[in-house]
């Protein structure tokens, strides 16, 4: 003989409770895998706004590096700059120097020549006096 298999349950009771299983099986393995696909998708977009954030902020350090490079470089412009500045306001105060000792030299020089051509006119003043008298005695020596 046989071992007789035990017969489904005929009443109500027994049709809710193996109903009832078979409902709490699906939604067993139901509900943690949408749960799962759920938590896998927030952590995939989690994981991809993580990786775009990341790459923003690898952006703004290059842009970071970048601008500083740029000041460095108008700093060192300006200070290039400044020194040429320096040197050329250096270079004027000695040629306004120069030009001022210049200037009183030739001031120096136009007095000199302005006392020379006094004593020239003096001068021909007493050439002119002594070619008149040289006229009035060679008038009186014709006569």
């Amino acid at each position: 003989m046989s071992p007789a298999l035990p017969a489904l349950p005929t009443d109500n009771l027994y049709k809710f409770i193996a109903l009832f299983g078979l409902v709490l099986l699906i939604f067993g393995t139901y509900f943690p895998r949408e749960k799962y696909a759920q938590v896998s998708a927030q952590i995939r977009d989690a994981e991809k706004a993580q990786k775009l954030a990341k790459i923003q902020i690898d952006r703004k350090k290059a842009q970071n590096v970048n601008a500083m490079n740029h000041v460095q470089d108008a700093t060192n412009e300006l200070k290039k700059n400044q020194k040429l500045l320096l040197d050329a306001e250096a270079a004027l105060k000695a040629k306004q120097q120069q030009s001022q000792a210049l200037e009183s030299e030739i001031q120096a020089l136009c007095e000199r020549v302005r006392q020379r051509n006094v004593r020239v006119d003096k001068n021909r003043e007493e050439i002119e006096r002594g070619k008149a008298q040289v006229v009035e005695i060679w008038d009186q020596m014709s006569i």
